[in-house]
């Protein structure tokens, strides 16, 4: 009976970390689509977010069967517990990596150090996704804790567009859709940073019992 459940955590393990890197495939796709202002690239997005749908209902039936089925305790209970929380974390990035990708087909970003930065955004959260899956994979509540510092370097390239966006807005020639179109990005990728720390405290807690803040941040 045991091995048998063991083989059904182990699953969950394997399709939750599966699911990760499909989100993570679709945030670079959507960064590419940014720093390169490719329409062509932006509209690889929507299949990508098709094949997370797909995992999304795996992990949610694994998680409800071990649920109902298993009636694991202690440790196990928080792997499954934050494991389906984690989904949601996932389903978010997802979305809004779709939402970028729409802004991209639509938008007619130029070059330019902002349009830059916000592509250095894409990659900074997509490394917080591959740290968060290599603790997630490895049970390591120290590189979990790391993913967490690590949004500080989100905010800082979001502070960074904001006060380049607010500079341009005074220019007497100001592009106002793209000042729109390119917040309205970046802005996309802080809350994927967000969600990302979110994950992250999910994998602190199916570790140690215990968040590594008071504050819960979108946790709830």
């Amino acid at each position: 009976m045991r091995t048998r459940f063991q083989e059904q955590l182990d699953l969950l393990k394997e399709e939750l970390t599966v699911m990760g890197n499909h989100v993570r495939d679709a945030v670079v796709t959507a960064g590419e689509s940014v720093s390169k202002h490719d329409k062509e690239e932006a509209k690889k997005v929507p299949e990508q977010i098709t094949v997370v749908e797909e995992d999304r209902r795996r992990v949610d039936d694994i998680c409800v069967r071990l649920l109902l089925l298993q009636q694991p305790v202690a440790s196990d209970l928080r792997l499954i517990a934050a494991s389906h929380k984690m989904v949601t974390e996932f389903a978010r990035i997802a979305s809004q990596a779709s939402d970028i990708a729409e802004i991209v087909t639509l938008a007619n970003l130029e070059s330019g150090d902002l349009t830059d930065i916000a592509g250095r955004m894409a990659d900074a959260v997509a490394k917080m996704l591959s740290e968060v899956l290599d603790a997630y994979r490895d049970r390591d509540a120290a590189a979990a804790r790391h993913v967490v510092d690590s949004d500080d370097v989100i905010d800082d390239y979001f502070d960074d567009v904001k006060k380049g966006l607010l500079q341009m807005a005074q220019s007497p020639k100001v592009d106002g859709q793209y000042i729109i179109d390119l917040l309205m990005i970046s802005k996309y990728l802080e809350r994927m940073g967000d969600h990302t720390v979110n994950l992250a405290e999910r994998v602190i807690y199916m570790l140690t019992g215990a968040y590594s803040n008071d504050g819960f941040g979108e946790l709830n």
